[in-house]
């Protein structure tokens, strides 16, 4: 016991495994078919969550970066509801990802320490290679939204995602447009960040 009890203390000290076993556990089921898709890709998935003292910082509230893990965990619930993780996987083996190349967030207001949440995440808009990413943390006892992010995930492969999902028969009427103006903002700003970084590129070159 002495010997397995260091080992996991050094395991833990190397390696995040709070994140990895969650990611596994809120994923993994989907894959061997032990959680069976809920959700249409259109729909919002909603998930329950709690502030945790390893959440919390020196003003005991929730750390700023862990929002963003929260909201990572999220949207691997929501890959997995919507049964878009599949054809991820699908990807992933012949050697195509998805990946975030952008995100944007605003805090609202704190989370204390056990204080309970929600969080909401949809797809708000496809273009191109990249899926717009919507997700808002929402407090149950006072049911104030404390966070929205914006997320950009981008396809490796150079295949238009609109037609891809039409390919599997999915309707992308839903995301298409018109686009909210705070998204737009952030759709511009990328593109803004793009051409002055890699102007060639943006240009096709």
């Amino acid at each position: 016991m002495g010997l397995i009890s260091i080992a996991l203390a050094v395991l833990c000290f190397l390696i995040d495994v709070s994140y990895f076993m969650k990611v596994w556990l809120q994923t993994y089921p989907y894959v061997w078919g032990i959680w069976k898709k809920r959700r249409e890709l259109h729909e919002e998935v909603v998930n329950y969550g709690v502030c945790l003292p390893f959440d919390i910082d020196y003003m005991y509230h929730m750390n700023h970066a862990k929002y963003l893990r929260v909201f990572e965990y999220s949207r691997a619930i929501f890959v997995g509801e919507t049964g878009l993780l599949p054809s991820l996987l699908d990807s992933a083996r012949d050697g195509k990802f998805y990946v975030v190349s952008a995100a944007v967030i605003r805090y609202r207001r704190q989370v204390r320490c056990f204080e309970r949440y929600k969080i909401l995440t949809k797809i708000a808009y496809i273009e191109g290679r990249d899926y717009y990413f919507e997700q808002k943390m929402i407090g149950l006892s006072d049911d104030f939204i404390k966070a929205v992010m914006f997320v950009k995930a981008t396809f490796t492969a150079k295949e238009d995602a609109i037609e891809k999902l039409r390919e599997s028969g999915i309707d992308t009427k839903p995301f298409s447009g018109p686009v909210d103006e705070d998204l737009r903002h952030f759709i511009e700003f990328n593109r803004s960040s793009s051409e002055k970084l890699n102007p060639r590129h943006e240009k096709g070159e």
